[in-house]
């Protein structure tokens, strides 16, 4: 428990763990006839739409044990690496059967069990196909959490690796089968223990920091988060994911589908941050203030929509354009240092549109282009002065 104004030292989760454990102690003194225990087991009916337990039918309604006392645990999303980083690991291993696994890791999102369970029978290299087949005999205790046989589709430079590696236990006078044999015996499969060693190691060599330069401690489990995760943001289905990640279920996968969101949520505070309008004024954006959601909401929408050559409307999606054909002299237009380009192209193209028209007496539709050329030129004055700001905080 914690008091008003004190600090736990211990997480929700680790806290109802315990509370669990110590529950699970009462039940089973109270199951056998301690009076104390009985009296600190609390019981209570579940009603008719609530969660029923396994066996509820037995019960037939009557009161069940259940624990008193839970924390409130906050939803965590799952922690990802970044691609150098992932680089920056798989360079720090100095042999190539570590290099190998840890490639493997990152490509196929396979757990640690899975990986280690893998024979040489299971890797179809001709095919760039691997199977993970659920086996209880693997001397290193190695589990691959499935019970069915799952193919996934590995690349061409796994293969290759695959193929060195094979290479180097050819060497050996007896072989082995295992795909990722131990450097003692090569009969026997590497242990979770020896990985887990290794896997420490070279953390402590490279000695990761995050973007703000704080220590990154790596889990194998985390390269499963961001293959998970870059397959979401790189729009692959959601059945797909959960087939090769090897999910029991679809809710499982979802949980990668709430992190590209709140991945797209950050990019948009980041593009509404430097969004420029035709006068060449940056657009105020504040991601707490009240309207925030609501623009985030817009934005999810309308976007898709209403996305021009040269930047996006801001008109709100209910509303119709009484003006389509000119975006740069309207107030609802907006842009971003990404259609800067495109806007140089078109200040050139207007300039000598200026010029035909003047040579040919049409002085209204050159009046017209200058108005254009006017907002053109503002917007690249802000759009480059954003450009030179975030090179310099990069």
């Amino acid at each position: 428990m914690v008091l008003e104004g004190g600090s736990a030292r211990r997480c929700p989760a680790t806290i109802n763990r315990h509370l669990s454990a110590v529950f699970s102690f009462y039940d089973y003194h109270a199951r056998n006839g301690v009076g104390l225990a009985q009296a600190l087991v609390a019981w209570r009916r579940s009603n008719r739409g609530g969660y029923k337990p396994f066996l509820h039918h037995v019960t037939a309604g009557r009161p069940t044990a259940t624990r008193p006392l839970r924390l409130r645990t906050p939803r965590r999303l799952p922690r990802t690496l970044t691609t150098d980083e992932v680089l920056t690991l798989v360079e720090a291993c100095d042999h190539l059967r570590d290099r190998f696994l840890l490639v493997l890791l990152a490509e196929t999102g396979m757990r640690i069990g899975q990986a280690l369970g893998l024979r040489h029978c299971d890797f179809v290299s001709h095919r760039r196909e691997l199977r993970i087949v659920p086996r209880s005999d693997n001397v290193n205790g190695a589990r691959a959490k499935t019970n069915e046989v799952t193919t996934i589709p590995i690349s061409a430079g796994l293969v290759r690796l695959c193929a060195q590696q094979l290479r180097v236990e050819r060497s050996c006078p007896e072989g082995s089968p295992w795909l990722f044999p131990a450097r003692s015996d090569p009969r026997l499969p590497q242990s979770y223990d020896s990985f887990r060693v290794a896997f420490a190691a070279w953390q402590a060599r490279i000695d990761l920091h995050d973007e703000a330069g704080r220590s990154v401690r790596v889990t194998p489990h985390r390269l499963r988060h961001t293959l998970g995760t870059r397959l979401v943001n790189q729009g692959v289905p959601q059945h797909v994911i959960q087939r090769l990640l090897g999910h029991a279920s679809p809710e499982m996968t979802a949980v990668y589908a709430r992190l590209h969101d709140t991945t797209i949520r950050k990019e948009f505070e980041r593009y509404c941050q430097s969004r420029v309008d035709v006068d060449g004024r940056l657009l105020g954006f504040d991601p707490e203030a009240l309207t925030a959601d609501a623009e985030w909401v817009k934005h999810n929408l309308a976007r898709a929509a209403d996305t021009l050559p040269n930047g996006y409307c801001g008109r709100p999606p209910q509303q119709d354009c009484p003006h389509p054909n000119a975006c740069l002299t309207c107030p609802d237009f907006q842009t971003t240092v990404q259609f800067l380009p495109i806007h140089r192209q078109q200040a050139d193209s207007t300039r000598a549109l200026i010029v035909e028209a003047e040579a040919a007496g049409r002085e209204r539709l050159a009046t017209n282009h200058r108005r254009v050329l006017v907002s053109l030129e503002k917007i690249l004055a802000s759009l480059e002065a954003l450009q030179h700001k975030e090179a310099n905080n990069a």
